[in-house]
């Protein structure tokens, strides 16, 4: 967690990008401590992918999926 308050993490997936940064992880964990039968494997899960580098997870995770318009009928 300490180095993602130094410095955030890049985040490349196929139909988004962005950073992950400690707002994000705050947030995430804050949120994890209130519904820990919910979230507590995806914690575990997120910080151990987080701590092999790899942020998509987490991101993926937190951040709201693209808007897409509905088709009209």
């Amino acid at each position: 967690m300490a180095s993602v308050k130094a410095q955030s993490v890049p985040v490349f997936m196929l139909i988004a990008y962005g950073v992950l940064g400690y707002n994000l992880l705050h947030n995430f964990i804050f949120e994890a401590l209130y519904f820990q039968y919910d979230l507590f494997a995806p914690l575990a899960r997120n910080l151990t992918d987080l701590a092999a580098e790899n942020a998509s997870t987490m991101y993926s995770a937190m951040v709201a999926p693209p808007f897409e318009c509905p088709d009209e009928k």
